[in-house]
């Protein structure tokens, strides 16, 4: 089985574009305090480094193609057979070979064992050890807050290692480090509050750290000592070395090391959540050897003190979300009230605005929008989120804090919008709400020049590190501060209520669906059998009144005459009742069948079948001469403009030049028809109220069942679109209705 990669030349700096591109787990050296053997898994030596004597008193050349028990003592044999079996789990152990006390510490991959032998010349007590770890455990637990940590890690990792210097390192997003916390001798420079480039310790140097965990040199100037062969018999390639502490070092990161008069290292990765947060950086300014056991105390101390930062986070951070929690609820209650989600979010004491730190908010969600607080205008705001959520089409949280970045655009904006936490409701691209931050200025303070990373060496560039490290100041603009953890968490949460209103209030309303169209069938079967089941009695009624007015009408007094008048005309006005009724209740029956209808011809045939211009002849009628056509259902788009054209010339009759007009008006992309007259009109506060079934808000004196505009309304219903009247008492009225786009035939 080969490995993954396969590299046979490391390369030359001069052959390198970017530090990223440096192979540093196949560097093909190792540092001079210890040794490496790489064996087959029979144990036959393939690969050694040329140090090799110095620990084991053989030669290289002596030892390659050796079985390893032809070496060293069966005692380290059967240890590293039983290491390999599964046996024993602990890789690393305390021999004595060659008159010396070493350190052997063991690891694998799919083809070769690697061995490194390191000297032991610090022998630890491990009780007294024991106790320094938990004093140490101690002081972090008790820490007050997340600054205190970190200042209590610093200071205990140097009084347990005794390096010169230590820091706390945390990298930001864009894996720029800072320095958090330091304990250094008093002599140094501080570099509390440094920031370094993401450069200084770039993308494959970090993976390392999260892999190995903790890494040392222990003497920068010293020579390395290379691996014989430079390839590997059993791989064909560079051996992979990320496993081994004892891997050297690329000739760049020693030259960084150099600049900064650093003499030894060691870097302690620090993994929270899963992710590298940061790094304990140790400096010496000579030479230092930190052995296997302390270093293996380091990463123990990491999973301590990682495990503190969650809880100082989360204790930090309590009194901030049990806050905004509670405008959560708020924020709940108002949306509640009258399920409207943009007003409860926006119209109240509290509003989205409160929930976390931001000087704008804009929500767009069930063709609704609303923007409060410092805001772009809504076109620009609509432009940032359509490219925000093109760009992130997979994220349900956009969380920005140098908006310009990803859209240069809005750099001419960023003193109003730098930082932008938008939230999606769902996958529809016009349904989020997003919350708006201000420009803040800052001053970062870095280790040195961070632009520098060339030099000119032999008249070519080469990759460089910075030479200096002294206090280098810069100001950053089109920037708002980070959203923090729990802020997004915040946001989270509350879309999250918004989708369970959602949900609920649907559940509800489909259930009352369920309930309303149950009834409703029950009333239409009771309507159509009502009416159905009057027809005869009333034709008898009607029948033998009109007999008595022809036969007997001389024998009748005029009490009697008016009488039978009064019969004919109620019994005329039922039969219409009973009309209106059953074509009412016939609308949901029918079945809707669409077709292109020219409405301008349509209006002809009302006017002419309905005999309005014989029964209202001063009634003016203007209509516009090309009114869109409608792709619909021509029975029921007839008894539309048929009751709202009955009902204009009607209320318009008793005005001194009654006039009805019909045309339409566009709006966005609706097409609005409305039929407008100059009649008595109506209050406002009866807009709603005058669409229901049986409604008539006059007397008598204007016939009618008030029927009529109950059948239009459903017409326009079944046509997925809305009717609505506007009218002032004696100004007329007008009754204005679109229907789905798919019912205009210019969409077709």
């Amino acid at each position: 089985m080969q490995p993954k990669t396969l590299i046979k030349k490391y390369p030359e700096i001069q052959d390198l574009d970017k530090c990223e591109d440096e192979p540093i787990r196949y560097y093909p050296n190792v540092q001079s305090h210890g040794c490496l053997i790489v064996t087959d898994y029979n144990l036959k030596i393939v690969q050694v480094s040329d140090n090799i004597e110095d620990f084991i008193g053989e030669n290289v050349n002596y030892l390659l193609d050796k079985v390893l028990k032809q070496v060293l003592d069966a005692d380290i044999i059967q240890y590293i057979e039983k290491w390999l079996d599964g046996t024993i789990e602990d890789n690393s152990r305390i021999f004595t070979i060659h008159n010396k006390s070493r350190t052997l510490i063991l690891h694998k991959s799919d083809l070769e064992v690697l061995i490194t032998i390191e000297g032991n010349e610090y022998h630890i007590d491990p009780a007294l050890f024991q106790v320094q770890l938990l004093t140490v455990f101690e002081k972090l637990y008790n820490a007050k807050d997340s600054q205190d940590l970190v200042d209590r890690a610093a200071k205990s990792v140097r009084k347990l290692l005794g390096f010169d210097r230590v820091m706390v390192y945390q990298f930001d997003s864009e894996w720029n480090g800072k320095v958090m916390a330091e304990d250094r001798d008093p002599k140094l420079e501080t570099w509390l509050d440094l920031h370094f480039p993401a450069t200084d310790i770039p993308a494959t140097a970090r993976k390392l750290f999260q892999e190995q965990g903790v890494r040392s040199l222990t003497d920068v100037k010293d020579p390395y000592a290379a691996l014989t062969p430079t390839i590997n018999p059993l791989t064909g390639g560079l051996t992979d070395l990320s496993q081994k502490n004892l891997r050297g070092s690329s000739s760049i990161h020693i030259e960084y090391l150099k600049n900064m008069k650093v003499g030894a290292t060691l870097s302690s990765a620090i993994i929270h959540e899963g992710k590298l947060w940061g790094l304990i950086a140790c400096h010496h300014y000579s030479k230092k050897f930190v052995g296997h056991q302390l270093r293996q105390s380091c990463k123990l101390f990491n999973q301590m003190f990682s495990s503190q930062i969650s809880l100082k986070e989360s204790k930090g951070s309590l009194s901030k979300v049990e806050k905004i929690t509670k405008i959560r609820t708020t924020l709940l209650n108002y949306m509640s009230k009258d399920f409207n989600i943009v007003d409860g979010l926006t119209l109240n004491k509290k509003t989205a605005l409160n929930l976390i730190p931001s000087t704008g908010f804009y929500v767009m969600l069930d063709e609704q929008t609303r923007r409060i607080g410092k805001c772009l205008k809504e076109k620009k705001l609509k432009k940032l989120a359509a490219e925000l959520i093109e760009r992130f089409p997979d994220r349900q949280i956009i969380e920005l804090d140098f908006i310009s970045r990803e859209l240069p655009w809005m750099a001419s904006h960023s003193k109003k919008v730098s930082g932008v936490l938008l939230c999606r409701f769902s996958k529809r691209t016009d349904e989020y709400a997003m919350w708006l931050r201000e420009e803040k200025l800052n001053t970062i303070n870095w280790g040195g020049d961070p632009s520098q990373g060339t030099l000119e060496s032999t008249g070519e560039k080469r990759l460089s590190p910075r030479k200096s490290f002294e206090k280098f100041s810069k100001d950053v603009e089109c920037t708002s501060d980070p959203w923090l953890v729990h802020e997004v968490a915040g946001v989270k949460a509350l879309i999250d209520d918004v989708k369970n209103l959602i949900v609920t209030k649907f559940t509800e309303i489909k259930q009352l669906n369920r309930q309303l169209q149950s009834l409703n069938e029950e009333l239409e079967s009771f309507s159509y059998s009502v009416s159905h089941d009057l027809r005869g009695p009333l034709r008898g009624i009607d029948g033998f009144a009109q007999i008595l007015m022809e036969d007997y009408n001389e024998s009748l007094d005029d009490y009697g005459k008016d009488a039978l008048k009064i019969i004919i005309k109620s019994a005329d006005k039922m039969n219409s009742l009973m009309d209106d009724i059953l074509g009412y209740s016939g609308l949901s029956k029918h079945d809707k069948i669409d077709e292109f209808i020219n409405v301008n011809k349509l209006i002809e045939d009302v006017v002419q079948d309905s005999k309005l211009t014989d029964d209202y002849p001063q009634t003016e009628l203007r209509v516009s001469p090309s009114l869109p056509q409608i792709f619909g259902d021509k029975v029921m788009i007839y008894q539309l403009f048929l009751n709202l054209l009955t009902n204009a010339y009607k209320y318009s009759s008793k005005s001194e030049t009654p006039i009805v007009e019909i045309g339409v008006e566009q709006k966005g992309d609706q097409i609005i028809y409305f039929v407008k007259d100059n009649g008595i009109g109506f209050k406002p506060e009866y807009d709603k109220k005058i669409f229901g079934v049986f409604t008539r808000l006059v007397k008598d004196e204007y016939k009618g069942t008030g029927v009529g505009l109950a059948i239009a309304q459903r017409v326009v219903l079944r046509h997925e679109g809305d009717i609505w009247a506007e009218s002032k008492l004696g100004k007329g009225a007008t009754f204005k209705f679109y229907l789905d786009k798919e019912h205009h035939a210019d969409w077709k």
